[in-house]
């Protein structure tokens, strides 16, 4: 009798066939892994956005800044101007009065008592997996 040396042909294309659905399987992770992280990574700085222009309004703006933003229906954010890296705030060059067309963008409202107390509401509209996903923060001054 011969003895068998290797393997089969059989043997061979199924081994192989093992690992490239392991390959593809950790491909396919790796791949929503990176879209996880990218979405992560732009919500972070959506809302470390929105917590500076937060921080903006309730120290530097006055009620009246915040009025006459609104009277001047200067209330929307772009996305362009959310991913801008400028340290300094502007709050009359950073809102326009038109509406962005694509996520994410911020909304500017208030309850419109600017007397004592005015309420500020700013809306962050952002994009999450499809589906449109708003973070509110509430300040008054």
């Amino acid at each position: 009798m011969k003895s068998k040396k290797g393997f089969t042909l059989i043997e061979l294309l199924c081994s192989v066939s093992i690992f490239s659905i392991l390959i593809l399987f950790s491909i396919a992770i790796k791949v929503n892994e990176m879209k996880i992280s990218k979405t992560n990574y732009e919500t972070i700085k959506c809302m470390y956005f929105m917590d500076c222009l937060k921080k903006e309004i309730s120290i530097n703006a006055t009620s009246e800044d915040i009025k006459k933003l609104i009277a001047d229906g200067k209330v929307y954010v772009a996305q362009d101007k959310i991913y801008e890296d400028d340290k300094v705030i502007n709050l009359d060059s950073l809102f326009s009065n038109n509406k962005a067309n694509k996520e994410p963008y911020l909304i500017l409202s208030s309850n419109g008592a600017f007397g004592e107390k005015q309420e500020i509401k700013l809306s962050m509209y952002l994009d999450f997996y499809g589906k449109e996903k708003v973070y509110t923060c509430t300040l008054e001054k």
